[in-house]
C-alpha cells in the first residue's frame, strides 16, 4: 500500500513538472517573439530616417544596408551604437555632423528603447512632435 502511494505521488510530480515545462517553453517562445518583432520595429525605424533624412554626403547611403538581416547588422550602421552587438536593438544614433537635410525624422518612436540622438550640425529643422517624450520616452539625451 505504501509503495503504491509513493508510485501515485511520483506520478503526480512527474505531471506537475511537465506542466510547468510546457508553460517555461510557451513562455520562452513568447519571449523570443516579442524580442524578435522588437527588433524588427528598430530596423523599420533606421529605415524610417533613411528615408526622411536627404543625405546629400552619402554618409547613411554608403553605410546604411538593409540587404543583410542577419542579427546585429544595424549595429555595424554608420552612427548606431546598439545595447548588444549581435542584436538589433538601437541604443544611440551619433548622427551629428554628417551634412543631412530635412524635417525631424519620423519613425523614431520605432527605436524601442533608444536613449540618446544627436542631429547636431545638420540642417534639420522644423518643429518637434508635440508628443516626443510619449514617442521616445527613454531618450535621455537629444542634441540638435
Amino acid at each position: 500500500m505504501l509503495e503504491q502511494k509513493f508510485n501515485l505521488l511520483s506520478l503526480f510530480l512527474l505531471m506537475e513538472n511537465r506542466s510547468y515545462v510546457s508553460l517555461l517553453q510557451i513562455f520562452l517562445l513568447m519571449l523570443l517573439s516579442s524580442i524578435n518583432y522588437s527588433s524588427q520595429l528598430d530596423v523599420e525605424c533606421l529605415k524610417t530616417i533613411k528615408q526622411t533624412l536627404k543625405d546629400p554626403s552619402g554618409s547613411l547611403t554608403n553605410s546604411w544596408n538593409f540587404h543583410n538581416t542577419t542579427d546585429g547588422f544595424i549595429c555595424h550602421f554608420n552612427g548606431v551604437e546598439c545595447w548588444n552587438p549581435g542584436e538589433n536593438k538601437v541604443l544611440n544614433l551619433q548622427l551629428s555632423n554628417m551634412g543631412l537635410e530635412g524635417e525631424f525624422p519620423s519613425g523614431l518612436e520605432n527605436c524601442t528603447s533608444i536613449t540618446g540622438i544627436d542631429l547636431s550640425y545638420n540642417s534639420v529643422t522644423g518643429p518637434l512632435p508635440a508628443d516626443i517624450s510619449k514617442k521616445i520616452p527613454y531618450v535621455t539625451n537629444l542634441d540638435l
